[in-house]
């Protein structure tokens, strides 16, 4: 009954404040960045290419269509050849990524060259032991990366103007991440956009400029991965590598209807110290990367890839044998996180109810709500994961000038000159760092208690089915208004569990639906079994039903004609 009661006078209270005050805000936001990216436009663009069949990007070659495991046999056993699949791939990010803006540099001719040599050793039949498929598991397969991510020769600025200088940018080497994917096969094609410094679920910085949904032009990629779940989505990636320190690998690959897989972070590979690294083991622990990619096959055997040591097979995974505990509403109803949509929340309790007729059986599926205290998770998350890391106000300018202050660059951004995009200003607003008095030392009997029960309803042997986000990909803009929504993702990082996010079809208007399947430390392949018999019964990664301008009610079915090429 106090429950109640607080939430009648908090709505009686702020939602007047956010009729009045907020919404028209958010509403301008959106209009001015759909006037300024020339989003009507590009919708125009869009819907008169799918009138064609020759033009239309929902024309998919079938090459286009095969994981990256069934990609890698077919180029071994010659069916392909990598040269032939990298250019099917060329062609079609050429195609799509002036209306996404998702891949920022490209190294295509390197990336021929290289599948040229692949193919010319599979040809000789004289297979070296670095080519062999116990060392190179995806030989020939291309794939994109995260651009914060360290590769030979590619642009490292994490969207920061100040990292454009020679010093930093391009990178002189690949990470250890990077060549144990390079050392397993992979043809890296080039590398995608990412928001200024990475933190934000809003694809935009004043290098590369912001980044669009395959599903629709006019709604936000999410992030900090952006690039990749664009270019995954849109079927011109078959794999991608993102990271994921909030929710940057499920987030895009939720709103651009994907898999996304956050790794535990323990089994990352070590790298080399830079000034952007985790000063504490705690934030350490928070931070991961995975893969973003269209089928749950590959997920497996690219972590494997990654982190240089073989997790297994997720088909050996008793999924039967499962406790299953889902969460419909979320965090349920709090003053500053977002309600769970009706169909973000309906796509859970079909989840659960396949997974207990179906697989694991009614008795060991259960639906569990959030106590309400465990929405202070967004007050809380910051302190925990930034205490005794570099200052955010530092970080964004670098080591060389004044640490940012959003009073000095208020003016120039008003005016169109600044460096900066909103983002940064929203976080000074909200502090950038918490309060000295505020440390991760005392976040910790939350987090703890936090920590307890996940595990206790898990069990041992147990997964949880948690909404990506309370809401489907939004508008850009809106974003920067409804910003404690991340904690649907950032929670897990915390807490440091294996989550692998599923795609569960699209929703009437053409948006994509999916769940977060969680598992506890290290047991990653739990998750993804999970994952792989999801795909089966809800089909998986689903081409945008038309590409970026979604069928609406009042349109005829003709205008769509998702075909596959002979």
């Amino acid at each position: 009954m106090n429950g109640v009661i607080a939430r009648t006078i908090a709505y009686l209270i702020f939602r007047p404040l956010q009729v009045l005050l907020w919404s028209p805000w958010r509403r301008l936001a959106y209009a001015y960045i759909r006037r300024h990216n020339g989003v009507p436009a590009k919708l125009r663009a869009v819907k008169q290419l799918a009138a064609n069949l020759e033009t239309s990007l929902d024309n998919y070659d079938p090459i286009l269509l095969l994981s990256a495991t069934e990609l890698a046999r077919r180029i071994r056993s010659r069916e392909l050849t990598s040269e032939q699949v990298v250019r099917v791939y060329i062609g079609r990010i050429r195609k799509v990524n002036p209306f996404l803006n998702a891949v920022v540099a490209d190294r295509f001719e390197l990336a021929i060259e290289e599948a040229r040599k692949i193919d010319a050793v599979l040809d000789s039949g004289d297979i070296p032991e670095e080519y062999r498929i116990e060392s190179a598991p995806f030989l020939g397969v291309p794939i994109t990366i995260k651009e914060c991510i360290p590769v030979e020769g590619m642009p490292l600025t994490l969207g920061m103007p100040w990292r454009q200088d020679p010093e930093y940018s391009p990178a002189k080497e690949s990470c250890n991440k990077t060549k144990n994917l390079v050392s397993a096969g992979f043809v890296i094609l080039g590398v995608t956009n990412n928001p200024e410094l990475l933190m934000a679920w809003e694809s935009d910085n004043t290098i590369y400029g912001r980044s669009f949904n395959p599903y629709d032009l006019s709604r936000n990629t999410g992030g900090s991965s952006s690039g990749e779940g664009a270019i995954v989505g849109a079927g011109a990636s078959v794999v991608g590598l993102g990271s994921d320190i909030g929710g940057s690998i499920r987030m895009p690959a939720f709103f651009c209807g994907t898999f996304g897989h956050k790794t535990t972070a323990s089994w990352m590979p070590k790298e080399v110290k830079t000034w952007a690294s985790p000063r504490t083991k705690e934030k350490a622990l928070c931070g991961t990367t995975g893969p973003i990619c269209r089928y749950a096959e590959d997920i497996a055997p690219f972590v494997s890839s990654l982190i240089g040591r073989d997790i297994g097979d997720p088909r050996s995974v008793d999924v039967s044998s499962l406790k299953v505990v889902a969460f419909p509403e979320g965090f349920g109803w709090q003053l500053l996180i977002s309600s769970v949509e009706p169909d973000v929340r309906q796509s859970i309790v079909n989840v659960a109810n396949f997974l207990g007729q179906q697989v694991v059986g009614q008795s060991n599926v259960s639906f569990a709500k959030m106590p309400r205290e465990f929405g202070m998770a967004t007050q809380l998350y910051t302190p925990y994961l930034n205490t005794g890391e570099l200052s955010f106000f530092q970080a964004i300018v670098g080591p060389k000038s004044k640490p940012f202050s959003w009073k000095t660059e208020l003016i120039p951004f008003l005016c169109g000159k600044s460096k900066h995009t909103f983002n940064p200003f929203i976080l000074a607003w909200m502090g950038g760092n918490p309060a000295k008095s505020l440390t991760r030392e005392k976040t910790l009997p939350f987090w703890n208690k936090v920590d307890k029960f996940f595990t206790d309803l898990m069990g041992d042997n147990g997964v949880i089915i948690f909404p990506p986000h309370p809401l489907k990909a939004q508008p850009h803009g809106i974003s920067y208004f409804n910003m404690p929504n991340f904690i649907y993702t950032g929670l897990f990082n915390i807490l440091g569990y294996p989550v692998t996010q599923v795609p569960v079809g699209l929703s009437e208007d053409g948006i994509p639906l999916g769940v977060q399947v969680v598992a506890k430390n290290g047991e990653d392949l739990k998750a993804i079994a999970v994952a792989l018999v999801l795909e089966k019964r809800f089909g998986g990664w689903v081409p945008p039903r038309r590409f970026g301008a979604p069928i609406t009610e009042q349109e005829s079915e003709t205008l769509y004609a998702h075909k596959k090429s002979n």
